[in-house]
């Protein structure tokens, strides 16, 4: 009888404390819906609810809540980092901010975020004519944030680009020929030209940007971060085995890669000197075009 009292003490300091844990419920702030941010951030909320879905049963139950304020990516960042309004948010990958959150590993949009169309004045149409190499780019000057991790790597490259503080800022640039051509996601680029119609833009013929890159989630780094960071690897991994990771991807950018018709178009690599060595190049699985 007393052994078995012994046990019942250990069980209630060791294995009652996980039990409760597990059964309450998780509360995750993500990054609202932000005008500003140029795509549909539903996506990436659609993605994050899915990975979570998939762990209920090894992770206990969740509730998604809106952070306090909208706020650019930029913005969210800095307050996670703070511990103030916000849990998760989804932002292109570069070795500084793998260094300072943690990132989980699986590329939220399989590393289209990298394959870039290049968006002109529709008067330009011949601007970009006979472009092939990178050597043919560097004739040109293209605009980025001046945050933004492609700056850096279009840089890199040995390209010319002007910067702006604030994303809107680039169409006006684009319009008012500051800068020859705005390089956007195969995702991104069909849905501004039409928010932006009275500037009448267009997209470049005949070849396309690409230098391998990643959309992750990324967390704060701390205990609570470390958690939620393997949980949403372990739910993010299991969508992609089962498949329905590829089918959110699909609904979501189907259209805008039958558009791109990228299969038609002579790929322009560029290096990205800002990728980690972790970053998971080698899993076909969770990337779209080879690297």
């Amino acid at each position: 009888m007393k052994n078995h009292g012994i046990l019942t003490i250990v069980f209630l300091l060791f294995f009652a404390p996980l039990l409760i844990a597990q059964n309450e419920t998780l509360m995750v702030r993500y990054l609202p819906p932000e005008e500003d941010i140029g795509w549909n951030s539903q996506y990436y909320s659609k993605l994050l609810e899915l990975a979570l879905d998939k762990t209920i049963d090894t992770h206990g139950p969740y509730e998604l809540v809106p952070g306090d304020i909208a706020m650019n990516q930029r913005d969210a960042l800095k307050a996670m980092m703070q511990g103030k309004g916000v849990d998760v948010v989804f932002t292109m990958t570069d070795k500084t901010r793998e260094r300072v959150l943690l990132p989980v590993r699986v590329p939220l949009v399989k590393g289209l975020i990298g394959a870039r169309l290049v968006m002109i004045n529709k008067e330009d149409d011949r601007l970009f004519r006979g472009v092939a190499n990178v050597e043919d780019l560097k004739e040109y000057s293209f605009g980025q944030g001046y945050d933004w991790p492609d700056t850096e790597i279009l840089k890199y490259n040995d390209l010319k680009v002007n910067t702006a503080q604030e994303y809107p800022a680039l169409f006006t640039m684009l319009d008012n020929g500051v800068i020859d051509g705005f390089p956007r996601a195969v995702f991104e680029i069909w849905d501004e030209i039409l928010e932006h119609r009275d500037q009448e833009f267009a997209v470049v013929d005949g070849f396309y940007i690409y230098y391998p890159s990643a959309m992750y989630f990324f967390v704060k780094k701390d205990m609570r971060g470390a958690e939620l960071q393997k949980r949403l690897h372990t739910g993010l991994m299991e969508a992609i085995e089962d498949g329905s990771f590829d089918k959110l991807f699909n609904a979501q950018m189907g259209e805008h890669l039958k558009r791109a018709k990228l299969n038609e178009r002579t790929a322009i690599i560029l290096q990205n000197p800002l990728l980690s060595d972790d970053t998971p190049l080698e899993n076909e699985a969770l990337w779209y075009l080879k690297n």
